[in-house]
């Protein structure tokens, strides 16, 4: 389902001790964090953190801070391993992509969230197309992500109502997906285009087509953004 939502969350943050980051852990890649639960990437410009150090830890979150520099995110997700990359603002959109694809290439479990502007509705509906679990706005405070990442486990979508997106109701599902469409739809879900998921399932476009056009007959939705939000409320 989706969340639009506001509200604060006390935090307080700290650099973690040298003994936290060294050694090696199934759960972390190549680093350690004494007990934190999530690991998130922050690619590019967020106003608020720019007094941060590189690696900060917020109430069991470890933040990593990094330029959007392919050969820098690119280190960083692979020593890391990531359970969240979150998007900066004002950065070129193709560039944003094509960063994106190769950081779900390294960490295909990649959650993904984006600071965008407020009140363009377009852009965080493109966002949340690609795959965008969390659209918030680039002057939101820490604590108010953290909230967010505490609530979304990649069947919620969180989107800050300043964005200005908002979703007409849904209606009821009219009949189960088959496997196939099931398979289509978890990769539209990641953010997929048409062609890579025909790829990804050895088919050609056109069946990808066949397959999305059934998708959102059986949703009872118009796009790819309202299958992904219909599945989410459904528990697909």
């Amino acid at each position: 389902m989706i969340s639009h939502f506001g509200g604060q969350l006390s935090a307080q943050w700290h650099t973690p001790s040298a003994d936290c980051q060294s050694g090696e852990s199934a759960g972390f890649g190549n680093e350690q964090y004494c007990g934190s639960t999530n690991v998130v990437v922050v690619a590019g410009h967020w106003d608020l953190l720019e007094n941060n150090p590189a690696v900060f830890e917020v109430t069991s979150t470890v933040f990593h801070r990094c330029r959007f520099d392919r050969a820098e995110l690119h280190d960083l997700v692979v020593r890391v391993s990531p359970k969240w990359l979150i998007l900066g603002a004002g950065i070129d959109d193709a560039l944003m992509v094509e960063l994106t694809y190769m950081a779900r290439v390294l960490q295909p479990s990649l959650h993904l969230g984006v600071l965008g502007p407020a009140g363009n509705s377009a852009l965080a509906e493109r966002w949340l197309r690609r795959g965008c679990l969390i659209y918030f706005t680039e002057s939101t405070p820490v604590n108010r992500l953290l909230r967010a990442l505490k609530i979304t486990d990649g069947d919620l979508v969180v989107v800050d109502p300043l964005s200005g997106l908002f979703f007409q109701p849904t209606v009821p599902l009219v009949a189960a997906l088959t496997e196939r469409e099931d398979e289509v739809l978890k990769l539209v879900r990641r953010g997929l285009r048409s062609d890579m998921i025909a790829d990804k399932l050895s088919i050609s476009i056109r069946t990808v087509e066949y397959h999305l056009r059934k998708i959102y007959y059986k949703l009872g939705v118009g796009n790819r953004v309202e299958a992904v939000v219909r599945a989410a409320e459904l528990g697909l």
